[in-house]
């Protein structure tokens, strides 16, 4: 925050999360420590990996708080997917290119654990 919007000394913010949907207050972390930051990271159960939270912000200092921010939803960060994909095959497509297939992956959340991006093709010599 600019020094002359701060209204006071020592600024620091308060994060408040919860998981979207759910009938639970917020909870959250104040960090008077960290003073005038513009980011953290803050941990939450492993179990909700790429999971839709609520998040609010509130600047605080000396003086006491400001109002809270609106409500921002965000994902959770992902977690290493538990698939890969089955029945892959290869076959020459011309002297210098490989025709690659496979079957498509279930794209639950429990297996993909977050947004699939891509696959990564390696080739093995014998």
């Amino acid at each position: 925050m600019k020094k002359q919007d701060q209204n006071g000394p020592d600024i620091f913010y308060k994060v408040y999360w919860r998981r979207k949907g759910a009938n639970s207050e917020f909870q959250s972390l104040e960090l008077r420590k960290h003073g005038n930051i513009g980011m953290q990271v803050v941990k939450i159960q492993s179990e909700y990996f790429y999971t839709k939270f609520e998040v609010r912000v509130q600047a605080g200092n000396a003086a006491g708080y400001g109002p809270l921010s609106d409500p921002v939803t965000i994902f959770s960060a992902e977690d290493m997917p538990q698939v890969s994909p089955v029945q892959v095959a290869a076959r020459s497509f011309n002297s210098t290119s490989l025709n690659v297939t496979w079957l498509p992956i279930d794209q639950g959340r429990d297996r993909i654990r977050g947004k699939l991006i891509g696959h990564r093709v390696r080739s093995f010599s014998f």
